[in-house]
């Protein structure tokens, strides 16, 4: 509640907890480690068949300059929609603000150029009105 009175905010404002993960392999047990503990945190995975969610390439830019160019990261989103974790659908408008919140917070720290694949992702995102729908991390 303070955070959100810090940002001269009503109390009552929507909170949402996002992660980004890699997708579901299960082969990999260290990944199912990890959904399981978002999963009994309270989060719910957004569609990855619906929303591909892009991560901006976190190497230095000197790297990025010697390869090919940024080479963002193919995630899964996980949300925890404080007091909303009940419902298993998201609409697209609340997930293009979440994802331009997280482009806005990483295009402080990176490079224009760098962000700008993940920007152009956007433009696949589901339409405002689309119901998206929320699943178990661990569900395939």
């Amino acid at each position: 509640m303070h955070s959100l009175e810090s940002l001269q905010l009503p109390v009552t404002s929507p909170v949402t907890l996002i992660g980004e993960m890699e997708h579901f392999d299960p082969t990999r047990s260290a990944t199912l480690v990890r959904l399981t503990a978002y999963e009994k945190a309270g989060f719910k995975k957004v569609d990855p068949s619906r929303v591909s969610y892009l991560q901006p390439d976190f190497r230095d830019p000197a790297e990025i300059d010697l390869s090919s160019g940024p080479q963002p990261l193919p995630l899964t989103l996980m949300l925890r929609r404080i007091g909303l974790e009940a419902e298993d659908f998201v609409r697209g408008a609340e997930i293009l603000h979440n994802v331009k919140a997280l482009y806005k917070m990483y295009a402080a720290e990176f490079r224009s150029a760098d962000m700008h694949q993940v920007y152009e992702s956007l433009k696949a995102y589901p339409a405002p009105t689309d119901h998206i729908p929320l699943k178990a991390p661990t569900a395939r």
